[in-house]
């Protein structure tokens, strides 16, 4: 037998290199099938526990006032209740409203913060947390034929903040829910930053104006 293998050695390094490169083709494949298998286990419990700690709003706009004059920037009051209808508490992390111009050209949504880092908590059967806030749009009022439609979005999380959701609430399509926080529409440019920076000034003016006339 040593005669032949020494006569065949060629042959014999052959078959090896063979079975090297199939024994290692097979780890790498069931490697690949154990790193599929972990991920899916993974994935599956991250679902299962955003699914645990998935909380249950109940969202309304109590109140809802449009002021409009020609010429000037469209200003919204509102009142807002947010109420937790779940097991768990629930984290607010921050409250917006979408604003709709609707005309007879076009439907422009926009993004207004209403409140931004809130952290307020909120525990199971809490009585509802209501919010009154004044928004000045970017939308000038030059035509009887425009109209403001209102949505409001909620984002928040368990107390941890592993589980991040998002609700939104308008009349014409009720409550939505939404895993992760969901943004509708992005301001990006620098025309937009600077309305939207000339908005909250004059946001914060009319509040000071309001907490002095109160005083």
């Amino acid at each position: 037998m040593w005669c032949w293998l020494n006569e065949n050695s060629g042959a014999v390094q052959a078959i090896a290199a063979v079975v090297v490169v199939g024994l290692t083709a097979t780890l790498v494949w069931v490697t690949w099938q154990y790193v599929r298998l972990t991920k899916r286990i993974s994935e599956t419990a991250q679902r299962q526990l955003s699914a645990a700690m998935q909380p249950v709003l109940s969202l309304e706009v109590l109140e809802e006032g449009t002021h409009f004059k020609f010429g000037e920037r469209i200003k919204i009051r509102g009142t807002i209740g947010i109420a937790n209808r779940g097991q768990q508490p629930v984290k607010i992390k921050a409250i917006s409203a979408v604003v709709r111009l609707r005309s007879t050209k076009e439907t422009e949504p926009v993004l207004y913060p209403i409140t931004d880092r809130d952290n307020l908590v909120l525990m199971p059967n809490d009585r509802p947390d209501i919010r009154d806030f004044v928004l000045f749009t970017d939308f000038v009022y030059n035509a009887p034929t425009e109209d403001c439609s209102l949505g409001i979005y909620v984002d928040c999380t368990d107390l941890a903040g592993v589980s991040e959701h998002s609700f939104f609430y308008d009349q014409a399509s009720g409550l939505r829910h939404y895993f992760g926080f969901k943004k509708p529409v992005e301001q990006v440019g620098l025309r937009s930053k600077l309305k939207r920076l000339k908005a909250r000034l004059d946001q914060w003016a009319s509040l000071e104006n309001k907490h002095s006339e109160d005083s």
